[in-house]
């Protein structure tokens, strides 16, 4: 099943054929998009456009609700009717990884040659693939702590509450908690009813609160009729730091090494006892190594180790009565 977050395009592409399998333009078809909230958009091979060949026609819009859109395709070719479905996924698995590479395959590269069998070279589906892999492991490995930028569009509910003995987010200005795990970097857009709020009418405090400049309430309570009612899109997450992408590099320089068949590969391979010629040595296991937040790479593991000891929380005292609970101490 696709997947894809709120403002991307869904491009629907169908194909079609006759009884004997070959490709035939279709004399007609009706397309039926039914998004979360079950209203649909309707259209006809005349509002399509017209593939590689008269067997294909596509079709393109816009995703702006979260959650399963529903593809009904139907015409008439070769004197039968077709039928194709599909379905769509939109804004699920935000927070499932991390949301960017946390190094680039030029910081990959700078770690060395790999030493590719002759006339192969990686091509950019297997460098990205590489990429994600290495960030998701190491994302894994410590703590996951570094998602990256990651841009969250969510439908919102927004209710006053107040907070004894200091005033909260309801004065003076409305606000509405966007707050996560990870600090909001800035709010790309707000649609309230169709209709986006000019960014002057707002701003975020504390690295959290969508606050409203002008005075005026955000909607409140939650309409189920139309879920998009209120609806908010911003950055947020943590970006690694400089060791954090030197170690991703060297990670995933390994991993294409592993896969070209590059005799200089420093993974270990999953073998833990070696008899040769009347000798016994053992292997590490890169499973266990794994199980204890390790790699194997040495200067990986000390990057890893390091980020661990500089991110264990330290003691200090917050006052309860300053804006956030800042630290005092």
């Amino acid at each position: 099943m696709d997947q894809l977050d709120i403002g991307e395009p869904l491009l629907v592409s169908t194909r079609w054929w006759d009884d004997d399998g070959q490709p035939t333009e279709p004399a007609s078809i009706d397309l039926t998009i039914t998004k979360p909230d079950a209203s649909t958009i309707v259209k006809h091979k005349i509002d399509m456009t017209e593939g590689d060949s008269s067997a294909e026609w596509w079709y393109e819009t816009t995703v702006d609700q979260l959650g399963l859109w529903r593809v009904h395709a139907e015409a008439e070719a070769g004197g039968d009717t077709r039928i194709i479905d599909s379905f769509v996924l939109v804004g699920v698995g935000e927070d499932s990884g991390p949301c960017d590479p946390w190094c680039t395959w030029e910081d990959v590269e700078a770690c060395g040659p790999i030493d590719w069998p002759e006339g192969q070279e990686a091509s950019e589906i297997q460098k990205q693939l590489w990429l994600d892999q290495g960030t998701e492991i190491l994302w894994n490995l410590s703590g996951r702590k570094y998602p990256g930028l990651c841009s969250v569009t969510r439908s919102l509910c927004y209710a006053c509450r107040g907070c004894y003995p200091v005033v909260c987010n309801c004065d003076p200005y409305p606000g509405v908690d966007l707050g996560g795990r990870f600090p909001v970097w800035a709010v790309v857009e707000v649609v309230i009813d169709g209709e986006v709020v000019p960014p002057a009418e707002y701003t975020v405090r504390g690295r959290r609160w969508l606050v409203k400049l002008n005075g005026q309430w955000w909607p409140s309570g939650w309409n189920t009729a139309n879920p998009d009612r209120f609806r908010v899109t911003w950055i947020t997450g943590r970006q690694t730091t400089p060791g954090g992408r030197a170690a991703a590099a060297r990670y995933i320089n390994e991993i294409a090494k592993r896969c070209a068949g590059d005799a200089t590969c420093t993974l270990p391979t999953r073998v833990t006892s070696v008899q040769r010629e009347g000798m016994s040595f053992v292997v590490l296991d890169p499973m266990q190594a794994i199980s204890e937040g390790r790699t194997s790479i040495d200067t990986v593991d000390t990057w890893l180790a390091a980020d661990k000891i500089g991110g264990a929380p330290k003691a200090g005292a917050f006052h309860p009565a300053l804006y956030g609970n800042r630290r005092i101490v």
